[in-house]
């Protein structure tokens, strides 16, 4: 079974992430009269997939350089729509990580949710803290616990920011040390983000708070210049 999943949800070797390629399966389905069939080029076309260059093949595979039939045949791995129980790991294709915390949430351990239940499907937008919000979340439970998440997270980014931005400002110094710096800092924010997947409040607030320690130790680097240039 476990094989058989593999090989089902195996990366398509025919990927290219390529806007200009030409593509059999949308230019198939936006001609479609069957408005269901339509639809999903159209929410696609707006999506942060579309943006980057990932198209349908990426995550159903086939070989949208062949015609519209051919590229649908079994020796090119094309996969329709999972099952609702078969979504944490279509999408952890390419989002492996992500879809490992996931699984290790309430969301993931009792199948009530999946990674498109706020993602969506086609719709799929670049990752922002609004998608955790009170309308959204209260569809299924009370927004408490989430709203947390969202205030750590809120704080975090914007604690990040805003020594980024001071760091902009220092003027006639070289700032190529400090620059990698904000970078192993945003590595590790992209880390809390990751984990906060596994919605483990405690869990999340820890690495949160080492984070958070790792940029105030660079906003003394930053004021310290500062003071300098000034």
């Amino acid at each position: 079974m476990l094989a058989a999943a593999a090989l089902v949800f195996a990366a398509p070797a025919s990927a290219t992430f390529k806007k200009e390629a030409p593509n059999s399966c949308i230019d198939c389905h936006k001609g479609l009269e069957d408005a269901r069939l339509r639809e999903p080029v159209a929410l696609w076309s707006a999506s942060v997939h579309a943006e980057v260059g990932n198209t349908c093949d990426g995550c159903h595979g086939g070989n949208p350089a062949d015609t519209a039939k051919s590229s649908m045949a079994k020796e090119n791995n094309f996969y329709a729509a999972p099952k609702k129980n078969e979504i944490v790991q279509f999408c952890g294709k390419c989002h492996k990580e992500l879809s490992e915390n996931f699984m290790k949430s309430e969301h993931g351990t009792t199948g009530e949710q999946t990674c498109i239940g706020c993602h969506g499907s086609h719709t799929i937008r670049r990752i922002s803290i609004d998608i955790i919000n009170e309308e959204k979340c209260s569809e299924c439970h009370d927004y408490d616990e989430a709203e947390k998440l969202k205030n750590i997270l809120q704080g975090l980014h914007g604690k990040f920011q805003e020594s980024k931005s001071k760091a902009k400002m220092i003027t006639g110094l070289p700032t190529e040390p400090l620059n990698k710096e904000l970078d192993k800092v945003w590595t590790k924010l992209r880390q809390v983000r990751m984990i906060s997947h596994t919605f483990d409040i405690p869990k999340v607030e820890t690495f949160a708070q080492k984070t958070g320690e790792s940029i105030d130790q660079v906003d003394i680097e930053i004021t310290r210049l500062l003071d300098v240039v000034r």
